[in-house]
């Protein structure tokens, strides 16, 4: 009964639906538009990003070919060979700096030196005592 009730209701009330349903539809009418319209711009968008990028490719295949373009990429191609060949070489040295790393042979001669010294001046201090021992002697 009480969806009897409802249906005659709504059937009662057919022209505020009528009205909801115009309103309804102007609504989609007008999303459908702006959908379209959107659509188009897109489609504008995308023709005109595609027009762009075979410019583009016409650009690179033009430089490409490019008898300058191609010496410069052979000379970009070397230096950078260049830069890593300076690499392993700079790598190289340090590597031989560090087994010849004398700082420590250095240092020890700098020691051994030192006490070479300080023998020969004791030896220097006792012959010249003995020397004026002597020359006291002597005299």
């Amino acid at each position: 009964m009480t969806t009897l009730e409802a249906d005659f209701n709504q059937v009662k009330d057919l022209d505020s639906t009528k009205t909801q349903g115009r309103l309804k539809l102007e609504e989609l009418e007008k999303e459908r538009d702006n959908l379209y319209h959107k659509l188009k711009d897109h489609k504008l968008s995308i023709e005109e990003t595609a027009s762009t990028i075979s410019e583009c490719e016409i650009l690179k295949q033009e430089l490409e070919e490019d008898a300058h373009w191609i010496v410069l990429k052979n000379l970009e191609r070397r230096i950078s060979q260049l830069k890593q060949s300076n690499m392993a070489l700079k790598d190289y040295i340090e590597g031989k700096r560090y087994e010849q790393d004398s700082s420590e042979a250095r240092a020890q001669a700098i020691e051994l030196f030192g006490k070479v010294q300080e023998v020969l001046k004791k030896n220097l201090v006792s012959s010249t005592m003995s020397t004026t021992f002597i020359q006291g002697k002597i005299s």
